[in-house]
C-alpha cells in the first residue's frame, strides 16, 4: 500500500471518532471520572517517527510507521485523576524490517469538563522488539498526549476516546545479531481512537 493511500485509510478510520463528537456532544457523563470509577477499554493507534542509531556525527536516522492494539484498565483514584496499566501489540515498518512486539506499561490521565472530556496523559512503558534477522530494540518508551473522551451513555455507558500523542524513545539499545550495540533514541507523532467503557 503507497503510503498516500496509508494516509487515507488512517484518517477513515477516525471518521467514526468524529461522527460520534457531532452527533453526542450534549451528552453528559454522569458517574464518569468520578472517584473509585473503574474503566475498561482499548484503543487503535498509528504513528510516524524516527529512530535516531548511534551518537553523532556517525548516527543514522530510520523513518518508521508503527500500528499498535491497546487495551486499556483504569482507576480513578480522585475525581478525574486516573491511574492504570495497559498492553500493547506492535507492529512496525521501516525501509528494510518489518517488527513487532508486545509492550507492558502505565498510565496516568486527568479529565477536564462535564459533557465532552478533554484531557492530558503520561505513559510510560518498556519495549523489546525483535525482527526476523533477530536484531532487537530495547528500552523505555514516554507518550505525552492530549484527547477528548465523548460520551454515549450515562452513568454506566461507554465513550469514544480520540487523541494525539508525542511518542519518544528516550534512552534505547539496538541490539544487531552479530552482538554489535548502538544508542537508539526516536521521537514522533501518535493518533489514536478507541472505545471505552465505565463501571
Amino acid at each position: 500500500m503507497s503510503a498516500p493511500t496509508r494516509h487515507i485509510a488512517h484518517a477513515v478510520a477516525l471518521l467514526p471518532a468524529l461522527v460520534l463528537l457531532l452527533t453526542a456532544g450534549a451528552v453528559h457523563a454522569q458517574g464518569f471520572g468520578k472517584k473509585g470509577t473503574l474503566e475498561i477499554g482499548g484503543e487503535g493507534s498509528y504513528s510516524s517517527r524516527t529512530l535516531e542509531v548511534g551518537t553523532a556525527p556517525l548516527s543514522q536516522s530510520i523513518d518508521q510507521s508503527e500500528t499498535r492494539i491497546t487495551p486499556i484498565v483504569g482507576w480513578f483514584l480522585a475525581d478525574n485523576l486516573e491511574i492504570g496499566a495497559l498492553v500493547s501489540y506492535i507492529s512496525s515498518k521501516s525501509d528494510d524490517a518489518e517488527l513487532s512486539a508486545i509492550t507492558y506499561g502505565a498510565h496516568l490521565h486527568y479529565f477536564f469538563g462535564e459533557r465532552l472530556r478533554p484531557y492530558g496523559r503520561v505513559v510510560v512503558a518498556g519495549t523489546r522488539i525483535e525482527d526476523r534477522d533477530h536484531n532487537t530494540i530495547s528500552g523505555g518508551l514516554l507518550q505525552l498526549g492530549l484527547g477528548l473522551l465523548v460520551p454515549v451513555g450515562e452513568s454506566r455507558g461507554a465513550a469514544i476516546r480520540i487523541g494525539a500523542d508525542g511518542d519518544f524513545v528516550l534512552k534505547g539499545e539496538l541490539k544487531a545479531a552479530n552482538g554489535d550495540t548502538h544508542d537508539v533514541k526516536a521521537t514522533g507523532l501518535r493518533l489514536s481512537t478507541g472505545l471505552t467503557f465505565w463501571f
